[in-house]
């Protein structure tokens, strides 16, 4: 099927289905490792959770694809259609292959399409993905083993032959296990593992008393996933007790990896207890290993979850994730205590050891699933402290690396579960929030439906400082959509509420997104007033104060006042550069590049925009004002 789509000039797409544990990757994964001519300029691997919740989201897995070929995760698109052009791009002329393991939905394989006449997409799923074939996908059944190939199996994965191994016990044994290949690996593992002197016999005699109803259902009604939590069954029997209570207390945890962190307070142990029972079953092949984290099969997650149901209370369930989601939230909160120190975020009281905001944004990135997941519990859980303090985390993600998607799939059954039980206030919260995410996106009108039912809100709620802040978030949208006389509209009633609240850092905001306003009308000596003032006002926000002075450098140059701008870009340009933002560098010196223009000195605006360029993401629309100066279009001939 691959080389002929590929004699065609065709990529070449095959799905792999049929139940799980059947093998689909492993067969998937031998295919490809012995045509590695196929993928002669990269071979790529994208798991995409079919069976997790949530399942891999498309416009993450390509943000990882994008990211191996060597594109900063800062750069990254932020929209999905986006990011699949440029993975097209990307491979139009390559000879790789890629496989897509346990995909849910044909829609979530279509953005990871590569485009190359030579390229290949293997996926792996439980469903036949019909709809791939519209892009000329081939489809294979994949079947269980039967008793000679599960014969076979067992003896190529035993450690060495043991009495009774003659083939037809082996058989057998193939045959109890409904020729499932997960089953009968954990099966020789176990054996060979824990085992080591029982005969096969002893296994079929072991199998045929206590796990035979099991297999046989699984044979009759082909329900392939209680099988397998039969076979998993041998390998959790012989854990120690402590290691067993972790792996089943692992089945309750939400998110897609794990470490100490999600085991010690799903068991209640200490760190480096867990460190160590991770590390057994790691060794018993229950988990997988990926440095410090730890990942479950699909499959065995839901055999930990059976167990768990099984053997631990409903009590002993949620005092577990109470402790989770308590923990993650102790975490996230003080990330953004450290992060947002003007929102007024009040950490829990845990020790959390963030050096600097750096070390803070780090963490929240890598556990951004984790994140996303305990918060849906937490608000399942009707934890609403937990569930805010962990969006709250996920908010600094938006604001610093552009990441949509975790706080979104978390803010909305947030926002649900607040209306449902009349929280008004929280609901306004997050309303808040979404709206200036679905501006980012470029939803106007979502984002001005949220903030209008934000402020009725507040305004039922007589909270006047959440009420200025809202009128400030409806002029940033409108600005943002370049409806400069609504955005000074709205500003100018948050401004004037702000002063009968005395609340500082926000009237310090709406000053600024006024001055904005005014500059983009060209108002500049307006802008001018505003901006100082606003600069007047935040004198422990670095951060913001260079962004300010980033925009005050560019009205001072279009009034002329060029020793001042040049000053005020200056340290614009520094309070950036402590903060560690490269995109506020790179606006920064796009500014000193404009003033460099004004003042006709050329060769010193395109040293300036150079750097610009160097350090703008190319999703910023800065990044294209600046492209522009450097290599200004060329006049079209009449």
């Amino acid at each position: 099927m691959v080389e002929g789509a590929h004699a065609r000039g065709r990529p070449a797409v095959v799905v792999l289905t049929g139940p799980a544990g059947v093998g689909k990757t492993a067969l998937a994964t031998h295919l490809l490792h012995t045509h590695e001519h196929w993928g002669r300029d990269g071979a790529f691997f994208v798991d995409l959770r079919g069976l997790s919740t949530p399942p891999t989201d498309p416009h993450e897995a390509l943000g990882s694809l994008l990211h191996t070929v060597g594109i900063d995760r800062a750069n990254l698109p932020a929209d999905t259609a986006t990011r699949a052009a440029w993975w097209r791009s990307a491979t139009a002329s390559t000879t790789i292959t890629v496989l897509a393991d346990n995909a849910l939905t044909a829609a979530q394989v279509r953005p990871l399409l590569p485009a190359g006449p030579q390229t290949t997409l293997v996926v792996t799923s439980r469903s036949p993905l019909a709809g791939l074939r519209l892009h000329g996908a081939r489809t294979i059944e994949v079947p269980p083993l039967n008793d000679t190939e599960g014969a076979r199996l067992l003896t190529a994965l035993a450690p060495a032959p043991s009495p009774g191994s003659d083939t037809a016990v082996l058989r057998r044994i193939s045959a109890l296990c409904s020729g499932l290949p997960v089953a009968l690996t954990t099966l020789a593992l176990g054996h060979g593992t824990h085992h080591r002197a029982r005969t096969w016999n002893q296994v079929e005699h072991h199998l045929t008393t206590a796990r035979l109803a099991h297999l046989d259902a699984t044979g009759r009604h082909l329900d392939m996933d209680t099988t397998v939590s039969a076979a998993f069954d041998l390998s959790y029997t012989a854990l120690p007790a402590e290691t067993a209570r972790l792996y089943r207390r692992l089945g309750w945890h939400p998110g897609p990896d794990i470490t100490t962190d999600t085991a010690a307070p799903l068991t209640g142990r200490s760190a480096p207890e867990c460190a160590q029972g991770l590390d057994t079953l790691a060794r018993h092949h229950l988990l997988v290993r990926n440095g410090e984290r730890y990942t479950f099969h699909d499959l065995i997650r839901l055999h930990a979850a059976h167990r768990a149901d099984q053997d631990e209370t409903p009590t002993e369930q949620n005092a577990a994730l109470a402790r989770l989601t308590a923990s993650f939230a102790a975490q996230a909160g003080a990330a953004d205590a450290l992060i947002r120190p003007y929102a007024g975020t009040v950490p829990t009281g845990a020790e959390v050891g963030f050096t600097d905001t750096a070390h803070a944004l780090g963490w929240l990135e890598t556990e951004h699933a984790n994140l996303t997941a305990i918060a849906i519990i937490a608000t399942d859980l009707n934890r609403t402290h937990d569930a805010l303090h962990l969006l709250h985390g996920l908010w600094c993600l938006f604001l610093h690396h552009s990441r949509t998607t975790p706080w979104m799939n978390a803010v909305t059954p947030a926002i649900a579960a607040a209306h449902h039980r009349g929280d008004d206030h929280t609901r306004a919260v997050l309303l808040n929030n979404r709206a200036l995410l679905h501006s980012h996106l470029g939803d106007t009108p979502a984002a001005m439906a949220d903030l209008d039912t934000a402020q009725t809100l507040w305004t039922l709620l007589d909270d006047q400082v959440r009420l200025a802040q809202t009128l400030q978030r409806k002029g940033s949208v409108a600005f943002r959509a370049h409806l400069y006389d609504q955005a000074i509209d709205h500003l100018t009633h948050a401004v004037t509420v702000d002063e009968t609240t005395g609340v500082t850092h926000n009237r310090a905001i709406s000053h600024f997104m006024l001055g904005r306003a005014h500059h983009a009308l060209n108002a500049h000596r307006r802008a001018v007033d505003h901006l100082t003032l606003a600069l007047d006002l935040l004198e422990d926000d670095r951060y913001n104060r260079a962004r300010i002075r980033t925009v005050l450098g560019g009205a001072l140059t279009d009034l002329g006042e060029y020793d001042r701008a040049e000053q005020t870009l200056q340290e614009a340009l520094a309070g950036m550069g402590e903060h560690g933002s490269a995109s506020g560098q790179g606006k920064a010196w796009e500014a000193l590049g404009d003033l460099a223009r004004h003042q006709g000195e050329q060769a010193r605006a395109q040293d300036a925009y150079r750097k610009a360029h160097e350090l703008l993401p190319p999703t910023d629309p800065a990044h294209q004002r600046v492209s522009d100066h450097l290599h200004p279009p060329r006049p079209q001939r009449e």
